[in-house]
């Protein structure tokens, strides 16, 4: 069975609860798809980060997953194994389940000697009307302040796009 949702946050960290959380207080159907492997986890604690500094990467999450739920974000502790477009986008998790979303797939991606990284606006829309990326995945080593930040416009403006798509069908 496929489950629908309107957004599916593929990452947990600090970028993906962020836009989540944007989303959730927005009443988007969100869900987090988060294999539970931070980049920061080794890390003993939070630097720079202003009101979390010396905070635990780990308590910092822990926080966020909370705060997310108060507003129905769903979190799945899964991989994704497989994405697809078309109309929306299917996503299959390492468990075998399977969720769509409403928008494709298939970012144009940049080479950096760190990586391939999705091309990305100051929203972090990428090439694909419907596709954003932030933290992590839309550049090298990104400091958890400046993910969150991401993550937050991310979020904004996917709730922007569902508003004024669904404006333009006649639906809210």
């Amino acid at each position: 069975m496929t489950e629908s949702w309107e957004v599916v946050v593929v990452g947990g960290g600090a970028a993906g609860l962020s836009a989540a959380l944007v989303l959730g207080r927005a009443r988007r159907r969100t869900l987090v798809v988060d294999a539970g492997e931070p980049r920061n986890a080794p890390s003993a604690h939070m630097q720079g980060y202003l009101s979390r500094d010396g905070m635990s990467p780990a308590e910092f999450l822990a926080v966020g997953r909370e705060e997310t739920a108060r507003y129905g974000v769903q979190l799945v502790r899964d991989r994704v194994v497989d994405a697809t477009g078309g109309e929306g986008f299917t996503v299959v998790l390492a468990s075998g389940r399977t969720v769509r979303a409403r928008h494709g797939l298939g970012a144009e991606m940049r080479e950096t000697p760190f990586g391939s990284y999705p091309v990305i606006d100051e929203r972090g829309l990428t090439s694909v009307p419907g596709l954003w990326a932030a933290g992590n995945v839309s550049g090298f080593a990104e400091q958890v302040i400046n993910a969150a930040d991401r993550g937050h416009r991310a979020g904004a403006a996917i709730n922007g796009d569902l508003l004024y798509t669904g404006l333009d069908k006649g639906t809210p």
